[in-house]
Formats: C-alpha cells, sequence, structure tokens
C-alpha cells in the first residue's frame, strides 16, 4: 500500500479514495506521497516479525496487533506517546547524535547505524533534532518531550529501566550504559496534541560494538 502511494503524482489536482471512492483535492501539494515514502522506505528493509509489529505500531498508533503488544516486555514506569497525548501528525522531524569520548574524535550515530555498527560504553551522547517542517509562526508554541528506553537484562537488573515521557528542549544529552538495542524518541507538542515524532535507534554492545 505505501510503495503504491509513494509513486503517485504530486502534482494531480484531486484522487479518489479506495474504497468509498469519494473525491479527496490535493490541497496540500500531496503531503501524503513524502509520508508514504517515509513509511515504505522504513518497512522494506525490515524482516522480524517483531520489527514490523513495532514499525506498524508506529505508523498506525499502539492499537496496531494490540495482543502481540501485550506480550511484548514493558517497563515499569513506560509511557507511551499515543496514550499520553492526542496524536495528529502533520510534520516531519528528524534526529541526529554526537558521540563523543576522550581520546577519540567526535562521530555522528547516523554513521554507525548505516554501518550496522553498536557503541561501546562510556560514551557521551547528544540528540538534537537534525530537521523538521514545523512552520516558524508555530515554534514558539510548541513544546519537546523526549522518551529514553533501555532495554536488556543489565538494566532490568539494576531495576534502572527506563521508559517515561519527559518534557525537554530541542536538544537531549544522554550517555551510554547498558548492552542491548535502546532508541530515543522527541516529540513536538502544540498544547495536548503532538504534531511531530521522531525516533533513533541506540545499539550498545560492551564487547563488539565500535569506538
Amino acid at each position: 500500500m505505501f510503495e503504491f502511494l509513494s509513486e503517485e503524482d504530486a502534482d494531480r489536482s484531486y484522487w479518489y479514495a479506495l474504497g468509498s471512492n469519494q473525491q479527496i483535492s490535493n490541497d496540500d501539494n500531496g503531503k501524503f506521497i513524502k509520508k508514504a515514502k517515509k513509511a515504505f522506505n522504513k518497512l522494506k528493509d525490515l524482516d522480524s516479525e517483531d520489527e514490523l509489529t513495532d514499525a506498524y505500531r508506529e505508523l498506525f498508533g499502539r492499537g496496531f496487533a494490540k495482543e502481540t503488544a501485550k506480550a511484548q516486555y514493558a517497563a515499569p514506569y513506560e509511557e507511551f506517546a499515543e496514550n499520553k497525548f492526542n496524536v495528529d501528525i502533520r510534520y516531519n522531524l528528524k534526529l541526529e547524535c554526537m558521540i563523543t569520548q576522550p581520546g577519540f574524535r567526535p562521530k555522528l550515530l547516523t554513521e554507525f547505524l548505516a554501518r550496522h555498527w553498536a557503541l561501546k560504553a562510556n560514551k557521551q551522547l547528544q540528540f538534537d533534532i537534525s530537521s523538521h517542517d514545523i512552520p516558524r509562526s508555530l515554534l514558539s508554541n510548541v513544546t519537546w518531550y523526549w522518551k529514553v528506553r533501555n532495554t536488556g537484562y543489565e538494566a532490568r537488573r539494576r531495576n534502572n529501566e527506563r521508559g517515561q515521557i519527559v518534557v525537554g528542549s530541542m536538544r537531549k544529552n544522554e550517555h551510554t550504559s547498558f548492552n542491548r538495542n535502546h532508541y530515543v524518541e522527541c516529540y513536538a507538542l502544540i498544547g495536548d496534541t503532538m504534531i511531530a515524532r521522531a525516533k533513533i535507534d541506540v545499539p550498545i554492545n560492551t564487547i563488539t560494538g565500535s569506538d
């Protein structure tokens, strides 16, 4: 479906809705096409059922695959944006992370992810919003929220699992600690409504990770 939508012509004046055949005017220069391309690129390289479920839930909300989701492990105090806020995603948001450690030159997390590398422990992480298309006229009304989700045996053993959603700014500082695949999410809200969100994975392996 996303592949089909991503190949539509953004210059068309209208489309017919799937199923109802209702005519839909192109009032926003085919913004859905860009979103469909982004969704298709996210899904096309995923292999495992868990990865696909997570991706679909990110796209469609936590109601997707609800029974599967119940079986997945959640941290004791973990919060989910879909349950905490009204959701009306209208804009795009992208995260980047600068990795620093004494004795090593700064590197970007996206460089590690592109090479399928994990990070070692004891690195400083500076997360920033690298790009967005939220209109400048709205930015002064935006409140930024962040979620850091760590996983794995070591985090559970130390009773240090995270997953709360906290208010912040356009930058968040963290550091690497526990093994496993973690992630960081950022949400842009106006009032109680989430208008944009972004996620970046943070894989950590103290043995095979790269410097």
